[in-house]
């Protein structure tokens, strides 16, 4: 299986397919001209040749124009010549390093022809256009070369995912006339980055784990504790809505980071448009952080008075219960019957002695004794008397009610003062914000705008976070409610001891891998991120127009305005071409993936100046990389006129000349395509 290493492409070769019946293409592996120019009018072939590398990686046509869906993957020319029989088509891709060629890729057709013709269908086994009525046969094949020989690997598919997943296919062959289409790669981009990162590592074992090796353990676990059986499916249950909970928990906290980076971005674009409406912004800032020091103190108040309440309000709540029990007691007291006139203590001392204080004998088996010992036990005075001391000593301080209420009243007033003074900041903050929203300076009110339009999303994603953040709580108690339940069911045989360690342990490690698997995949994008950005700085020619570029929780990029706000959609075509040249650049510095970038039509899309500064600044900002353009004789040889036709550049030809290895020209005639060397 190939490893890392910085690849370049040696050759390809076409045979039968599409308008290709034999093309050979040769490609620079100049370190000091690393470009490769392909040349052809549009309709010639050149998409076609990025269709033949990924079909030969990946058994697709990934850049397939709608008009040749209508059309065979064969050459027509060649079923035509052939109505019944084989037709063979294969493409061979050959990869290089610094000693020679190293890796040799080809995937070969066989077409079955009936005889019978017909239109062109989609095969529903290959996915491949092909003649009604024929049958296909795919053969892919990946040799390597070693010990001066070629030696084939059976492992196809993850040997060409060891060179380039296919996922990242699209970031390293660009199609540039579908520019508009590369920011809707969010998903795909995500993929890519999971599997260079060694995150798919992660998640197949994790993956492993929970669709395998526990439901195994749980099956035996069911055998021997049938009814742990519900917690454990309840269990799962809760795991996965608390997985959710936590996700909608990073996501809420991302989306508020960004939205508050940008809040303090506007805030101070507004600090720097002089005047009055500095100061404005610079006192409302002091004053949101008073706000923000206010709600503090607020939230510690109220929480006060809440302890307090909790603490004292068994006494308020039964103070009519306390005081009738005392008054009972007291009544007793003033009946004489508490306490009692005789302890029974000094009773059984009488009774030991055998002889009563009247010298009346009252040994054991005498009738006053008898007599005796049946009122010690009915009227039990001591007992009495000391459970209603306790009872009076316990109450007793639940009727000091006036402190109580003194205290309450104080911490409420508090609250009442914190309450008042949060709403006053609040006024203050509103005046400073009315008067920066009515500006003199458009760009101001603008701003302004935007800040106010943050600043509910920020109050609303700030509520939605705490909801979210309760039910991770809730579902937290739960999911441990339910594990202790089930491992408690699972330990209540001996013989389950074995079995519920080896439970413990791939939950745990499921939990594990889920957690480092987020925090890697975080880490990753948060490099890509930056790499991009600074690409993009270096790259662009317009320095004091874009001071960011975010790549936010779901993979979507954009760029930040200095006049305000995160631009994608609205990007130019040059723009949108930097950006995409930045994020693959990135993905490169990254993951380590060196795979040669091959762009289709690069500047279809860029006119003026733009295409001219892209051509000037590709070769330093692709440095060490080899670069095959396919372009047409226009878009790379003709002079470059400026959006408003006051000024002309050189052609993007005499930008790389110095840099281009090898050229070659696509020449097409009766619906065939030759390659030739310029």
């Amino acid at each position: 299986m190939p490893t890392a290493g910085n690849y370049k492409i040696s050759g390809l070769e076409m045979t039968n397919f599409r308008q290709y019946r034999q093309a050979s293409v040769k490609f620079s592996r100049d370190p000091a001209r690393p470009f490769t120019i392909i040349r052809g009018v549009n309709g010639a072939g050149k998409t076609n040749i990025m269709n033949a590398i990924t079909w030969c990686l990946y058994g697709t046509e990934k850049h397939a124009r709608a008009s040749e869906k209508d059309l065979p993957i064969v050459n027509t020319k060649a079923v035509k010549e052939k109505p019944e029989g084989i037709v063979r088509m294969g493409v061979k891709l050959v990869l290089a390093d610094e000693e020679g060629d190293k890796f040799m890729i080809e995937r070969r057709l066989s077409l079955f022809i009936n005889g019978q013709g017909g239109d062109t269908v989609i095969d529903r086994e290959t996915g491949l256009p092909i003649p009604e009525g024929s049958t296909p046969t795919v053969t892919p094949s990946f040799q390597f070369y070693s010990d001066g020989g070629w030696k084939s690997t059976e492992y196809f598919d993850a040997s060409v995912k060891s060179l380039l997943p296919e996922d990242l296919a699209a970031y390293f062959l660009f199609d540039g006339e579908k520019l508009e289409d590369f920011f809707d790669q969010a998903e795909n981009t995500r993929k890519g980055i999971k599997d260079v990162s060694q995150i798919g590592v992660i998640e197949s074992a994790g993956e492993m784990l929970r669709s395998k090796i526990l439901p195994q353990k749980r099956k035996s676990a069911r055998n021997l504790a049938p009814q742990a059986a519900q917690y454990q499916a309840d269990m799962e249950e809760a795991r996965q809505r608390l997985e959710s909970a936590k996700d909608q928990i990073r996501k809420h906290h991302d989306k508020l980071d960004s939205k508050k980076k940008r809040m303090m971005e506007i805030e101070r674009s507004i600090a720097r448009a002089g005047g009055d409406v500095s100061t404005y912004q610079e006192r409302a800032i002091g004053v949101k952080k008073s706000i923000e020091d206010a709600e503090d103190q607020l939230s510690k108040a109220k929480s006060e008075v809440r302890g307090y309440v909790l603490e004292h309000m068994p006494g308020v709540l039964l103070l009519e219960q306390v005081e009738r029990t005392l008054d009972l007691i007291k009544s007793k007291g003033d009946e004489g019957i508490l306490p009692p006139k005789i302890k029974d203590t000094f009773i059984n001392e009488i009774l030991d002695g055998g002889q009563c204080i009247c010298g009346c004998d009252i040994s054991a088996g005498t009738e006053h004794r008898a007599k005796v010992e049946a009122l010690l036990k009915t009227a039990q005075y001591s007992a009495i008397n000391t459970i209603c001391t306790e009872i009076r000593f316990e109450l007793k301080p639940l009727l000091d009610t006036g402190g109580v209420k003194s205290d309450l009243v104080k911490r409420e007033r508090h609250v009442i003062d914190c309450e008042k003074r949060s709403d006053d900041l609040a006024g203050q903050l509103r005046e400073l914000e009315a008067k920066i929203g009515s500006a003199d300076d458009e760009s101001v009110r603008k701003l302004h705008g935007e800040k106010v339009r943050l600043d509910g999303e920020i109050s609303e994603l700030t509520k939605s976070l705490g909801v979210v953040e309760q039910q991770e709580i809730d579902l937290s108690r739960e999911y441990e409610r339910l594990r202790t339940a089930y491992d408690t069911e699972l330990r209540k045989a001996e013989e389950y001891t074995d079995l519920v360690k080896d439970l413990d342990f791939c939950i745990d490690a499921l939990d594990g891998l889920e957690k480092v698997g987020r925090n890697l995949l975080e880490s990753v994008r948060s490099q890509v991120q930056e790499r991009t950005k600074t690409y993009f700085m270096e790259f662009l020619w317009k320095k004091d127009t874009y001071d960011d570029v975010v790549i936010d929780e779901d993979y979507n990029m954009s760029a930040h305005h200095v006049d305000g706000g995160y631009v994608r959609d609205g990007l130019s075509a040059g723009e949108k071409l930097v950006l995409a040249m930045s994020f693959m650049a990135a993905l490169r510095k990254i993951t380590g993936f060196s795979f040669p970038l091959v762009i289709d039509t690069p500047f279809g899309r860029v006119s003026g100046e733009p295409r001219h500064n892209i051509a000037r600044s590709l070769p330093n900002f692709l440095q060490g990389t080899q670069v095959t353009l396919l372009v047409t004789d226009t878009e790379y040889q003709a002079q470059v006129q400026s959006d408003d036709k006051k000024q002309m550049f050189p052609p993007m030809r005499d930008a790389l000349d110095m840099h281009v290895g090898v050229d070659h020209s696509i020449s097409y005639s009766g619906g065939e395509s030759k390659v030739e060397a310029s």
